[in-house]
């Protein structure tokens, strides 16, 4: 499923999904969430053989970064803009499809907000 241009979230079990990123490669797999903020999401999961557990980075949609910066991360914890979570299994409608579209209803509010944002500022996006 892609999340965004470029980027897909691919699955393969309940436990077990993957993010990868034309641009930066694969980002988590293994056991990944994403939580929606104000102008981006963050991804949280394993990464390549699992070695490396809980990457944690942030998909900042107004810069067009990854970010995986401590700061960033307890600022956004600390954030009351913090939308819905969800799971590979949720967010692809694999056993309800109300979680499904709750996750599409998020993905579209928060391009929204980025749109907006670019207009405030008076910028395109790409």
């Amino acid at each position: 499923m892609e999340i965004v241009p470029g980027m897909v979230w691919e699955y393969y079990s309940q436990w077990h999904s993957r993010v990868v990123s034309d641009k930066y490669g694969v980002i988590a797999d293994g056991y990944v969430q994403i939580t929606f903020y104000k102008y981006g999401f963050d991804i949280i999961g394993d990464v390549g053989d699992c070695s490396e557990s809980g990457r944690w980075v942030y998909v900042d949609l107004v810069r067009n970064v990854l970010d995986g910066r401590e700061d960033t991360h307890i600022s956004l914890i600390r954030c009351d803009e913090k939308f819905n979570s969800y799971d590979a299994g949720s967010a692809m409608g694999m056993f309800v499809k109300e979680p499904h579209h709750l996750y599409l209803a998020d993905m579209e509010a928060l391009k929204e907000r980025v749109a907006k944002k670019f207009m405030q500022e008076g910028v395109r996006p790409l």
